[in-house]
C-alpha cells in the first residue's frame, strides 16, 4: 500500500469553533472510558481544557488533509520546557471514517517535520492508557513513555 500524503492546513476561526465543539464531545468520551471522571465531571473538565487551549494564542490549530478531504485535526504549540524547545501536541484526531489507512502515521510524520522547522528538539504528547492503537503508533514512531499517571477511585 502506498503511504498517504497529508497536508497540515491552518484552520480558520470558524473551523476552530466547529472543531472545538466536536473535540470536546470526544474528550468527554475518552475521559469517561478511561475511568477518570463521570460524565458530568468530564464535561466540565473538557470544556475548561478546550477553553484554555482556545484562549492560548500560541496554539497552532491545523486540519489534516489528504486527497482533498479533511481527515483529521491537530493542535500544538512550540514552547521551552526545562531549557529545551519542544512541540507539545495538545490534540490529535484522525476522523473515524478515515482511520486504518495510515493517515495517523502520515500526520505524525508531517508534525515532526513542523517541529524540526520550528527548531524543536522534541515532541511531547499525552495519550490515554487505554488507547492501545495510538500508543502503538507513537511507539512505532520512536516515542517512549516518560511518565505514567495512575488513579484509584474511592467510593464514598
Amino acid at each position: 500500500m502506498k503511504a498517504p500524503v497529508v497536508v497540515l492546513r491552518k484552520m480558520t476561526i470558524g473551523e476552530k469553533r466547529i472543531y472545538r465543539d466536536h473535540a470536546v464531545e470526544g474528550y468527554i468520551t475518552d475521559i469517561v472510558r478511561a475511568g477518570a471522571l463521570d460524565a458530568a465531571q468530564a464535561r466540565v473538565k473538557a470544556n475548561r481544557d478546550y477553553d484554555s487551549v482556545a484562549a492560548n494564542e500560541d496554539n497552532d490549530w491545523r486540519h489534516v488533509e489528504s486527497e482533498g478531504h479533511v481527515v483529521g485535526s491537530l493542535i500544538w504549540r512550540v514552547q521551552v520546557e526545562d531549557g529545551l524547545c519542544v512541540l507539545h501536541l495538545s490534540d490529535v484526531e484522525i476522523f473515524k471514517a478515515f482511520r486504518g489507512r495510515g493517515l495517523g502515521r502520515a500526520a505524525m510524520e508531517a508534525l515532526t517535520t513542523e517541529a524540526r522547522i520550528a527548531g524543536a528538539g522534541a515532541v511531547h504528547l499525552n495519550v490515554w492508557a487505554n488507547n492501545d492503537v495510538a500508543r502503538f503508533l507513537y511507539q512505532s514512531l520512536g516515542f517512549r513513555a516518560t511518565s505514567t499517571h495512575m488513579r484509584l477511585g474511592l467510593e464514598s
